[in-house]
C-alpha cells in the first residue's frame, strides 16, 4: 500500500512538473497562456501577437490601451526578465524594447490646472527595468506632433523611492541625460 502511494505521489509530482515546464518555458504554454487571460483583459487593453516563452523573452506584437479621448498603441514589445527576483519580492526586467509609440489625445481632453506632482506609488514588491530601449514616441494632440526618437533607461523602484541609474532622452529638439533619486 505504502508502495503505491508513494508511485502515485511520484507519478502526480513528475506530470506537475511536466506541466508547470511546458507551461513556462514553450511557445505554445505562452499561447495557452494568452487565450486564458484574454477574457480578463479590460475592454480599454488588448494584446496581440505574443511569441517567446513565460520566462522570456517574450514579445508581443501590440499592446493597445483606449479610453475616453486617448489612445496609446506599442509596436513590437520584447522584453525579458529575472523569474527568480520573484523569490526576493521583485519583477526585474533585464531587456525592454519597443520599437515605436503612438499617444493620440483628443481636444476636449481635460487639462488639470492642478500644478504636477510626483504620484505616490506603493507597490508590495520591487520593480526594476535594465536596458529599456523605446525608438519612436510620436504624441498627437489635434493638429499638434511631438516626436520623440529615442528613450534609453535603467531604473528601479524600490519602498525607498525610484531610482535611476540612466535615462537618456533624444528629440528634434532636445537631448536629455538623467539620473538621480526620488524619494
Amino acid at each position: 500500500m505504502k508502495r503505491r502511494l508513494a508511485i502515485g505521489l511520484l507519478l502526480m509530482g513528475t506530470l506537475v512538473s511536466a506541466f508547470m515546464f511546458w507551461l513556462l518555458a514553450s511557445e505554445s504554454g505562452l499561447r495557452w497562456s494568452y487565450q486564458q487571460a484574454l477574457p480578463y483583459l479590460p475592454e480599454t487593453l488588448s494584446v496581440s501577437g505574443p511569441s517567446g516563452r513565460l520566462i522570456g523573452p517574450l514579445s508581443l506584437q501590440m499592446i493597445k490601451y483606449e479610453d475616453e479621448g486617448q489612445t496609446i498603441e506599442a509596436r513590437q514589445v520584447v522584453f525579458d526578465w529575472n523569474p527568480w527576483g520573484l523569490l526576493q519580492d521583485s519583477i526585474d526586467f533585464t531587456q525592454l524594447q519597443v520599437a515605436s509609440v503612438d499617444i493620440a489625445l483628443t481636444e476636449n481632453t481635460v487639462r488639470d490646472e492642478q500644478p504636477f506632482s510626483m504620484p505616490q506609488i506603493s507597490l508590495p514588491f520591487g520593480l526594476g527595468i535594465n536596458n529599456a530601449e523605446i525608438n519612436a514616441i510620436n504624441i498627437h494632440r489635434g493638429q499638434d506632433n511631438y516626436a520623440i526618437q529615442q528613450i534609453n533607461a535603467d531604473a528601479s523602484l524600490q519602498a525607498s523611492g525610484l531610482v535611476i541609474k540612466k535615462l537618456n532622452l533624444v528629440s528634434e529638439v532636445l537631448s536629455l541625460k538623467l539620473q538621480g533619486n526620488l524619494y
